[in-house]
């Protein structure tokens, strides 16, 4: 599978617009093989769409804006916006059948290719606890 591409999701609304360029560097540099982009967006301007086309040159990246299609009342604490809830849309927004969620504000060091071909032996989906170990 090392010539299919890793696929990646992440989201970001003009909070953590200017955290989303170092994050797709970081995992530009850090995967081994071709790799496509999901950006799911609220608020971004073209100029945005465009630091984020540099920061990860040579790689597809597809803008999905969410708009107002996320309800206000979704958001829970006072330090969560709405958008916060984004990823429970991610799997509506494409055909992928499997991608890798990676929040914005992380830096990836080290090749997420095994994560993305990992099997999951029927499950829909995989989680990292605190601690490292994958569930």
């Amino acid at each position: 599978m090392a010539d299919a591409p890793v696929r990646v999701m992440i989201a970001a609304d003009k909070a953590y617009l200017r955290r989303a360029p170092t994050t797709l560097a970081s995992l530009r540099a850090a995967t081994s093989g071709p790799i496509e982009v999901g950006v799911v967006m609220s608020g971004m301007s073209e100029s945005h769409q465009k630091s984020f086309r540099a920061a990860c040159p040579g790689r597809d990246i597809t803008f999905y804006d969410l708009g107002d299609a996320v309800p206000s009342t979704m958001a829970t604490r006072f330090y969560l916006s709405p958008f916060a809830f984004a990823r429970i849309f991610m799997p509506t927004l494409n055909d992928w059948s499997r991608f890798l969620y990676i929040d914005i504000d992380m830096t990836v060091l080290q090749d997420v290719r095994p994560l993305f071909e990992m099997e999951m032996e029927g499950a829909p989906l995989a989680a990292v606890q605190t601690g490292g170990e994958l569930n």
